[in-house]
């Protein structure tokens, strides 16, 4: 057992192959530029509201609202012929807070 009372056995192993995912947004609006949509465009046709300026969001970091990620897909996988399965992700790591990024630097110092 380990020191928290749960066996080792049951733990996740921490490889590479077993990290959390997540949807790669910027590369999603990459691709559907290069397939010929302008964000102008792919705001515009879809079925839900989604601006131009969400979209630059999403390319710069941002999450979308999981309805709004699941049109986006669904938009993505129509427009450039890929399947979901072939969705680009990225690891995940949680989003750091600025507040805490400079507790942390104070108490180094």
């Amino acid at each position: 057992m380990s020191g928290k009372g749960e066996p080792n056995a049951l733990r996740a192993p921490r490889s590479p192959s077993h990290r959390t995912k997540s949807v790669d947004w910027f590369r999603v609006v990459t691709d559907l530029q290069r397939a010929g949509v302008p964000m102008k465009e792919v705001a515009r046709r879809m079925d839900i509201k989604l601006s131009e300026a969400m979209l630059r969001a999403y390319r710069a970091g941002s999450e979308p609202l999981y309805v709004r990620g699941e049109a986006l897909i669904m938009f993505w996988v129509q427009h450039t012929g890929k399947s979901r399965e072939q969705l680009p992700m990225r690891d995940w790591h949680p989003p750091v807070r600025p507040s805490q990024s400079r507790r942390s630097v104070r108490r180094a110092a």
